[in-house]
């Protein structure tokens, strides 16, 4: 019998999380007494296969579930059918059947999209990959995380990050490890920086005019967040003349060469004013329109465009996630217990910090990593026993 215990939590992660209009237009997700008949209904005509602890034989079920939804007429059966096709097929590691059942569900039903594909990818990140598969984890975790920072829901994407870095676990692709390690950084300066203006967000539901706090709200949105479409409509409201003519002309969004330009060097002369992450988004964001507008400029404008567009930091981007000019390579991420250590040797790693408890002879850890031809390498090394 489906565990009721799994029935329950699942529901209340879909229904917990409160729907935008649009979602909200989809059909109503049924009741519990509903899902559970149903899911009797359907573990009753796939006995064997709900009995099978074989990943194959999950995966082909879930798509067989999958399948059904498009000819079932029964609404609380569907929607269960695509429930169970998400947990199967999350369970099972097959990432593509698992995100396509929550995006079609999700697409059927008043649920929250993202706290489905929050649970899916739980799932998987608890299952050992195969690195394409983990690969298209990770990407889905982004993005996730990506729409999860646009609504201030910071918690649940740093959750996520964790979910992305679990599935790339395994693949010792340090590009992959480091990005999200790094967008997980990100996250947590946004959050930090987010409490600072949360008194603005307030101000507005009560004053959505208030300049002071249109500015503000303005200025986290895009410099801090690089969620430009929310906010420069702040800053078209805001308090800084400069800015709020700026902003105008780009929600203007002008398609001719010579208004692209003046935008670019407006931008441009915003990120002069500004340091670190927040530089390198204004002025990618600049870049933009820079590039936008080259093809159509000429004489000294257009030189100003291309010396400028060579400025713009290699790796920035004008959106969440700006990867650091120097990259640095955590090799402690990219370690296995299982292969990366000699079999009688024990190692702790905990806090960042790799610890040989116990060594026989020579003790040796292998780093799964091929550096490029010029590196700099950081060690730290801690001797606790004079013997070792």
């Amino acid at each position: 019998m489906l565990s009721m215990r799994i029935i329950t939590s699942f529901v209340a992660l879909l229904i917990s999380t409160s729907l935008p209009s649009a979602i909200a237009q989809r059909k109503p997700v049924p009741s519990r007494d509903a899902q559970r008949t149903a899911a009797e209904r359907i573990q009753s005509v796939f006995a064997e296969e709900y009995a099978s602890s074989d990943r194959a034989v999950q995966a082909k079920l879930a798509k067989q579930l999958l399948d059904l939804t498009q000819t079932e007429k029964e609404v609380s059966a569907k929607f269960t059918l695509y429930r169970e096709a998400v947990r199967f097929a999350s369970e099972a590691g097959d990432v593509a059947t698992a995100l396509k059942a929550t995006d079609a569900m999700s697409a059927d039903f008043a649920v929250s999209p993202s706290a489905i594909k929050i649970y899916a990818l739980s799932n998987l990140s608890k299952v050992t990959l195969g690195n394409e598969q983990a690969f298209i984890a990770a990407d889905a975790c982004t993005s996730l995380v990506n729409e999860l920072v646009a609504e201030n829901k910071f918690a649940q994407a740093e959750k996520v990050v964790g979910f992305g870095q679990a599935a790339l676990r395994k693949t010792r692709d340090a590009q992959r490890v480091t990005a999200l390690r790094e967008l997980g950084e990100s996250i947590e300066e946004i959050a930090r920086q987010y409490k600072s203006i949360a008194k603005h967000a307030a101000t507005l539901k009560k004053n959505p005019d208030d300049p002071a706090a249109n500015l503000a709200m303005g200025k986290f949105e895009c410099f801090v967040k690089g969620n430009w479409d929310s906010g420069l409509k702040f800053l078209s409201k805001g308090g800084d003349a400069a800015l709020q003519t700026l902003a105008k002309n780009t929600v203007a969004a002008p398609d001719d060469p010579q208004s692209q330009f003046k935008i670019a060097n407006g931008w441009w002369k915003q990120a002069e004013h500004l340091e670190g992450v927040m530089k390198d988004r204004v002025l990618s964001y600049a870049g933009k329109y820079y590039d936008q507008a080259l093809p159509g400029l000429t004489g000294l404008s257009k030189v100003t465009a291309e010396k400028r567009l060579g400025e713009v930091p290699a790796g920035a981007t004008s959106g969440i996630g700006i990867a650091p000019r120097q990259k640095t390579i955590n090799l402690l991420e990219l370690l296995d217990p299982d292969e990366d250590f000699k079999p009688k040797d024990k190692w702790v790693l905990a806090n960042g910090v790799l610890q040989c408890t116990k060594g026989f002879a020579v003790t040796k850890v292998v780093f799964p990593y091929e550096p490029t031809e010029e590196y700099d390498i950081t060690v730290v090394f801690e001797n606790h026993k004079s013997r070792n």
